[in-house]
């Protein structure tokens, strides 16, 4: 039996082992990772999206406002880790992670055919 848990109702119980083992420091690593996240070698534009999104929730939960789907929109842009595409994606001025995804793979697709060619 656990210590000082002699009288507690489940839900108390329930609420110690929370506040003891649930991490509230993970909304803190998971801002720090989606804030210092970069793309890796052979990493498509979409799973950095799938990525990027998953981290968000992560960060902030329960946040579904235009305000995160901004900063989520400059965190993959910065992640794209070309400064190229970077300011050509900036150029387009999306406002939000699925235009900017969209035009981001649009770029890319056009630098891919010219090195092709």
């Amino acid at each position: 039996m656990l210590w000082g848990t002699d009288n507690m109702t489940y839900e108390q119980l329930l609420d110690r082992l929370k506040s003891r083992f649930a991490s509230f420091d993970m909304e803190t690593k998971h801002q720090t990772e989606v804030q210092c996240g970069r793309r890796r070698p052979e990493e498509s534009l979409r799973e950095l999206a799938q990525d990027t999104r998953r981290l968000m929730m992560l960060a902030y939960p329960g946040e579904r406002s235009k305000m995160a789907d901004r900063l989520a929109k400059e965190y993959i842009i910065i992640a794209l880790d070309d400064s190229k595409l970077e300011f050509q994606l900036r150029e387009k001025k999306p406002q939000t992670l699925d235009p900017a995804l969209k035009i981001a793979q649009r770029l890319e697709m056009f630098k891919n055919a010219v090195k092709q060619s």
